[in-house]
Order: structure tokens, then sequence, then C-alpha cells
């Protein structure tokens, strides 16, 4: 009986809360302007808690609807049909980055770090960034007289052992897949690449080491390389052919009128460049012959990422196999700026040929040439003082926002660029700065972009 008293007694209490427009749970004196008045120096009102999906099913929410989003950890609220659910909370997101990244494109390209992914919304776009032309490297030759003897049994273990380091490093094929086989066009960045059949070069191939001159390229065909004529190699963005290696288990055959940059690796096979093509690298073959020209080739300029040893200043080497300048028509003349040798083989043809030093014979222990020396290079950075254009734009959901893009001259001067912008972004997209240089390579370092959430 006393059990129901108390209950009638809560009854009475809560109908007579009601009766006067408010209740209040904590408190006795609840807000007149309140329906319902929590007070609580310890706890909290917890809502609905619940995924992006489960909230989407809601059926016929009412207006004003609240749930806490366990995907985007914030409150939402429903504004009725038009607006749909949104944010309950104001919102932003900043990321911001001081490390150097460089650009030479005409065309939009990722600046890099500078990506957000936010929730569905529209957004206020802030970005704030510092850039230059990226300096000069200049290049001062050092000569120091040679007085090294080199033994040329040491040769093939040394070419056996620089395959086996560029084996040991790690496949790295994004920018470049291993379904394609054909380089025709395409700016390649450092990287190791892996083409399980032959690979085939063509029209003009860009090597862009973003800056970064001891960048390695290693193409490596599990069968022959070869290229069509006129195929031109160009190196950009610091990019140095002594870290270019062209690495195949079959023959290369390069065609002619070319412009090689890089080492030319056979495992076993021929090597054999055409008529009128210039090399800046090196032709190696652990058992077959080498055949050149007539053309240029000359040792790189640098010294390689790679440890090239007793190699190194040689620029035709072959375990097994002949060596020949090659004649084509009235054109019996080769250029050669390195050191040639052949383990097994006789020499042709080179009579007539340009030789930086005498062919090297094989066996035994063979001393430099009287004269000889070894060139190392020095490299400084100038500032680069020319005038060119910039351009800096925001993307959403991978398109050009419009009016969005800020044009500005750049030179050797540090100068500052801000962009804003009001974008709308779809579910799973990104907001991004992109950037590029209408005339010279621009360096980029401090650097920041937020993004506002708006209603």
């Amino acid at each position: 009986m006393k059990n129901n008293s108390s209950f009638f007694l809560l009854l009475l209490i809560l109908c007579s809360g009601i009766s006067f427009g408010q209740m209040g749970l904590g408190t006795t004196s609840p807000a007149t302007t309140a329906v319902l008045d929590l007070s609580s120096s310890s706890k909290g009102l917890l809502t609905p808690r619940m995924t992006t999906l489960q909230r989407n099913a809601i059926a016929s929410p009412a207006i004003g609807l609240i749930v806490y989003n366990t995907d985007e950890a914030t409150l939402n609220t429903y504004n009725g049909s038009t607006l749909g659910w949104q944010d309950f909370t104001a919102r932003y997101k900043t990321i911001t980055s001081n490390s150097d990244t460089t650009t030479a494109l005409t065309t939009d390209v990722l600046a890099s770090e500078m990506t957000i992914s936010p929730p569905e919304g529209n957004y206020m776009v802030s970005f704030n960034g510092q850039y230059k032309n990226n300096p000069l490297t200049t290049v001062t030759e050092v000569i120091t007289p040679n007085t090294n003897s080199i033994n040329t049994a040491n040769c093939f273990p040394v070419l056996t052992r620089i395959i086996a380091d560029l084996d040991a490093i790690a496949i790295n094929d994004a920018n470049f897949p291993a379904t394609i086989g054909t380089l025709a066009g395409q700016t390649i960045y450092p990287g190791k690449y892996y083409v399980p059949a032959a690979l085939a070069l063509t029209e003009n191939i860009t090597l862009d080491a973003n800056g970064n001159p001891d960048a390695l390229f290693i193409f490596q065909a599990n069968g022959a390389i070869n290229s069509s004529v006129w195929t031109t190699i160009t190196l950009a963005g610091g990019a140095k052919a002594c870290n270019v290696f062209w690495v195949a288990l079959g023959g290369i055959g390069i065609g002619a009128d070319c412009i090689i940059k890089g080492n030319l690796i056979a495992r076993t096979a021929a090597i054999a460049v055409g008529f009128r093509s210039t090399l800046e690298g090196r032709m190696f073959s652990g058992g077959g012959a080498i055949a050149f020209g007539p053309g240029t080739a000359s040792v790189p300029v640098g010294t390689s990422a790679i440890d090239l040893g007793i190699l190194k200043e040689f620029v035709i080497y072959t375990h097994a196999g002949g060596l020949g300048n090659v004649i084509s028509g009235a054109n019996t003349t080769g250029i050669y700026n390195g050191y040639i040798l052949s383990d097994a083989g006789a020499a042709t043809g080179f009579e007539t040929a340009t030789l930086q030093y005498p062919i090297i014979p094989a066996g035994g222990v063979v001393s430099l040439p009287d004269g000889t020396s070894t060139t190392t290079y020095v490299y400084n950075q100038v500032e680069n003082t020319a005038l060119g254009i910039a351009n800096f734009s925001i993307y959403s959901n991978g398109t050009l926002q419009s009016s969005s893009t800020k044009t500005v001259p750049s030179s050797s001067a540090i100068a500052e660029v801000s962009i804003r912008g009001i974008v709308s972004v779809s579910n799973g997209q990104s907001v991004q700065i992109r950037w590029n240089s209408t005339a010279e390579t621009l360096l980029m370092k401090n650097r920041t972009l937020t993004l506002v959430r708006v209603q």
C-alpha cells in the first residue's frame, strides 16, 4: 500500500509540472521559457548515436531532429527536405606544411600535402603559400691527376655486384604500371620500374627528379630494351644521367638519331646503338658484343648513387664479346669519352674514332695512360633571377572551381599567394590546391590550407 501511495504522489507532481508548461529534471525551478529544463553539474544530455547510413534510414525525420553521427563525430540536425541533414556544430580543418615541393609543369599538378577530405557539405576555402623560382644548380669541374691502375680481372665481379645492388632495390611502379611495357611521351618520377617482358622506348620521355639530384631511376625489363629512331630522354628537376639505369635480361637496341641518358646494362646479351645517336651514360654487358655509332658516348657527369667501383670511368665494358665502332656510309668517326674494355673480344673500327683514352687490352693489371685524370664535380645552387608566371587554383571533387585561379609573377624573391573561395564537397571527395608554372621551375615551402564549414 505504501508503494502505491508513492507512485500516485510522483504522478501528481509530474502532472502538476506539465500543467504549468515546464518540466525540470535536477531542478525544482525550471526556466519559464523551457518545456524541459535539465540541470546537473556531473552529467550531460545523451542524444541517440548512429552511423550516417543509420541516420539516413530514418523515415520522414522531423525538422529539428538531432542525432550524434558516429562516422563524422559531430551532432547532425535535420533541416528539411531541401537542406537535409547538416552538421549542428561549426567545423573547420586545416593542414600546414613547410617541406620543399617544386613543379616545372605547365599543367595543373597537386601541391604536395595540400589535400583535405572533409564530410559532405559547403566550405569556405582559404589557402596561403610562399613561393619563388627554384634555385639553379651550377657544376664546377675539378680535375685531379690519376695515378691509379686497373686490374681488369676485377671488372666482371664489379659488374655482377652492380647488377645485384640494382636487383636488391624494391620495385615502385606507381607511375609506370608493369603491364604497359612502352614509354612514349610520359613524364616519369624517381623509382624502380619493372616490366615482365620487353620494354619499348619512343618519342620524348622525361625523367623528373622533383628537385632531388640523388634520385634513382631504374627500369628493369625481363626481356629486351629497344628504342625507335629519334627517341629522346630528357632530364628534369635535377635528375642526373649517372643515376639512371636501363637493365635488360635480353639485349639492348637503340635506334638512329637518339639522345639517351643513363647506363645501359645487358645482363648477358648484346648492346647496339644506332647512327648519329648520343649517349650520356655507359654500356655494360655481362656476355655480349657492343656496337656503337658512329655517334658520341660519354661517361655521365657526377657520382652515381649506386657504387660503380672501378667501372665508373668506363663508357664501354663487356665480359665476353667484340667491340665495334660502326661505320655508316661516309661517316666513320665515333667519339668516346671514357675507358673501353672487352675481357674476351676484338675491337674493330676504332682506327678512325676519337678516343679519350686508348682501348684497354684484356688481361692483367693496366696502368692508366700518362696524362689521364679523374674528374669530379662540385654542385652549387644560385638564385634564378628570371621572371616567370605561376598559377594556383582550388579544385573540389577533382574539378577546377570557377574563378579560383590566382595568377602571380615569380622571381628569385620569396612571394606570397592567397586564395579564397566557397566550394561544395560531395561525400568521399576532397578539396585540393593545384599549381603550375608557365616559364620557370617553382619552389614552394610554407603553405596552409584551411576549410571552414558553412551552412
